[in-house]
């Protein structure tokens, strides 16, 4: 039910009648018997409300500014053994490891070819590495690659024998089935001090060693795909 607002009203004369007599006598005669169906006066102009919704009165946020583009990064391939090919070589180590295979396959040569067949690239690595055995696709890929240059030969720094040969019973035909290994002892801790690597350096680590036997060059880490033209360049592939 609306609320009514009591306003005074003028009572105006019709033909000498009342306004108000006039009025009662048509609601009469029209069967209207609700109060409610009674006009209410017009309300003054001074008393009109004019409704405001908040989207009238709200103030339109600032637009937020857009954050600069952050400028792109662009790595730039590493200059992998440079500067140290400036220095002389020195001996490689020449402690002799030793190997391990997979069932039917045959151990590396006694004695590690180094220096008989051009370039050597060494890889020293664990079984437990796991970055060590992510980059082993890739290596084989070089030793395929750049074979009339470089070989390619694997070094283990595994203590557990089993977990070394059950790495490498596990792998494909194509996959690195045999290696050079040394384990914990003397023979590690020489070959490490003759190659200056501390004995507790992470793995894996990357030996460049020359057509004439000599250590040119140690990489701590694992290689990258951008590494391959770097060492083609250097080895002549």
């Amino acid at each position: 039910m609306r609320r009514r607002r009591h306003q005074p009203q003028r009572i105006r004369f019709l033909g000498g009648l009342p306004a108000v007599a006039a009025l009662t006598a048509a609601l009469v005669s029209s069967g209207c018997s609700k109060k409610d169906d009674v006009p209410l006066a017009p309300r003054a102009r001074s008393q009109s409300v004019v409704a405001t919704g908040p989207a009238d009165t709200a103030t339109a946020p600032p637009a937020q500014a857009s954050a600069p583009d952050k400028p792109k990064v662009v790595k730039k391939p590493r200059r992998l053994c440079v500067d140290q090919l400036k220095k002389p070589g020195r001996p490689f180590p020449k402690v002799t490891p030793a190997r391990a295979a997979a069932k039917g396959v045959a151990e590396p040569p006694a004695a590690m070819p180094i220096g008989k067949s051009g370039w050597s690239w060494v890889n020293l690595w664990a079984a437990w590495c796991a970055p060590c055995k992510q980059e082993m696709p890739l290596l084989l890929s070089w030793q395929k690659q750049l074979g009339a240059h470089m070989q390619v030969l694997f070094v283990s720094m595994d203590d557990d024998e089993r977990q070394l040969h059950g790495f490498l019973d596990g792998q494909p035909g194509s996959g690195m089935r045999s290696t050079y290994w040394l384990p914990d002892g003397k023979k590690r801790e020489d070959f490490l001090k003759d190659a200056h690597i501390d004995e507790d350096t992470a793995l894996p680590v990357q030996l460049l060693v020359d057509p004439k036997g000599e250590l040119r060059c140690v990489v701590h880490g694992a290689i990258e795909d951008s590494d391959l033209a770097q060492v083609r360049e250097i080895v002549g592939g």
